[in-house]
């Protein structure tokens, strides 16, 4: 296990935050990675040719460019290559469920070991998780955009599940998959804000598709002390529940690609306890830990028939409604 520094803790503690350089590495993780959404793009290409549609060949494209022609196109929606479900779902919604994310994103050793260091040693993969494919903006319909697909508001990850989760200790994890820089649509975070209490996230009132974004508003924010997290390939931000953030609109010609995870510790509330969360590593119960891809698969396709079922599906993830005092 590579060890923190009394430093970085410190960082941690005092900012909310912590970049961690090297966690993905190129031959290992990302080219597998990479391998497994291509080919979700040439399973979603057959599905599609099968319908008698046109799109993009993946002979001589990357793909990234590959992703961005076929959601230009309108013949792919981000969720076919997301890792949880929208708000809204239905038995046939589809997600991609693939043994390189739980193996190489979600079980990933080195973040595991951050954790740890973090939480302690019984981590539990808490299941509010997303893929993130952010194309250049300006080649985004308006009608397309949403905060998995574009820039991203103001907000702090407790908002966003339940409160029964206020008392636990949830980290998120920012996995840049590419190079994350200013242009092309980084993270920002204000240092310290993760000390403050959890403030109002209001609608915004534009609804993408299945999102309709809360974010926080102006007068919570002290904007003036924010700062851009660019990062290289390969690194990750873990950083704390309350902490306020956003990612900024992708500026460049190129693609973005990032992942976000939760963990938290084993036997406290997750927020979302309808979505299958995992014992990722226990020291003390090695045996309770999720080693098996094709079992996690399964758990995601049985609660997505079960949340439909029961109708948790369409249950909002905001705790505010419009005409909240703090959203006037």
């Amino acid at each position: 296990m590579n060890r923190l520094t009394q430093d970085q803790l410190q960082q941690f503690n005092q900012d909310g935050y912590l970049v961690v350089e090297g966690i993905l590495d190129p031959e290992e993780d990302i080219k597998i990675l990479e391998e497994e959404y291509s080919a979700v793009l040439d399973r979603e290409a057959k599905r599609l040719q099968s319908e008698g549609k046109q799109t993009a060949s993946g002979d001589s494209m990357s793909f990234l460019e590959r992703f961005t022609c076929m959601i230009l196109e309108g013949n792919l929606t981000h969720q076919a290559l997301d890792i949880c479900l929208p708000p809204k779902f239905e038995e046939d919604t589809p997600m991609h469920m693939g043994p390189a994310v739980f193996n190489h994103i979600l079980r990933n050793p080195r973040i595991l070991d951050v954790i740890e260091q973090l939480l302690g040693p019984e981590i539990y993969s808490n299941a509010v998780q997303h893929i993130r494919v952010k194309p250049p903006q300006r080649t985004v319909p308006v009608e397309m955009q949403n905060p998995l697909l574009s820039a991203t508001g103001w907000h702090q990850d407790l908002g966003v599940i339940d409160p029964e989760a206020d008392k636990s200790e949830v980290i998120s994890v920012w996995v840049a998959v590419t190079e994350a820089t200013v242009e092309n649509g980084c993270l920002v975070v204000i240092p310290g804000s993760h000390k403050g209490e959890l403030v109002p996230h209001c609608p915004d009132g534009e609804k993408h598709g299945n999102h309709q974004p809360s974010t926080i508003p102006d007068k919570f924010l002290d904007k003036g002390k924010s700062r851009p997290l660019p990062i290289p390939q390969g690194a990750t931000i873990f950083f704390q529940k309350t902490l306020m953030h956003s990612a900024l609109a992708n500026e460049s010609d190129t693609v973005r690609w990032s992942f976000d995870l939760r963990y938290n510790p084993v036997g406290q509330p997750n927020g979302r306890s309808w979505y299958p969360g995992f014992v990722a590593r226990s020291r003390e119960n090695p045996d309770s830990e999720l080693r098996d891809a094709i079992k996690w698969k399964e758990m995601w396709v049985q609660a997505r028939s079960r949340m439909v079922q029961t109708g948790v599906a369409g249950r909002p993830f905001t705790r505010w409604s419009p005409d909240h005092p703090g959203c006037a």
